[in-house]
């Protein structure tokens, strides 16, 4: 897939939960379908303008891809890491430290569950 294609969908993705933006339906639809050309500071603009992660638009994320340790991910779990990298450090480990929280209520609230029900 070349990074044009892989723009083409990561855009199409992005803008598939909400409307085009009218002050740029026409561009971005050309852009999609593979009417106009899209290169580099379309791209980098595109994701600065819409609060796109850095990179988003070339991260070519199928259904679910491997990583080097063969551990396959989810779209939804790319999606994530593709927003953590796009943070700055600061908001990553704020980020850490909230999912950590947010891990360890809801494994409290399981055992808790499993001990009621015993």
């Amino acid at each position: 897939m070349t990074t044009q294609e892989i723009r083409r969908r990561r855009l199409k993705e992005w803008f598939s939960e909400k409307s085009l933006p009218e002050k740029e339906k026409s561009y971005l639809s050309q852009l999609i379908n593979g009417r106009s050309s899209f290169g580099e500071r379309a791209a980098r603009r595109l994701e600065r303008d819409y609060g796109m992660p850095s990179g988003y638009l070339d991260s070519d994320t199928s259904d679910s891809q491997s990583t080097q340790s063969g551990l396959v991910l989810s779209e939804e779990e790319l999606k994530l890491i593709t927003f953590f990298r796009g943070f700055p450090d600061s908001a990553k480990k704020e980020a850490l430290i909230e999912f950590e929280s947010k891990f360890n209520k809801y494994n409290e609230l399981f055992k808790e569950l499993l001990a009621s029900r015993s």
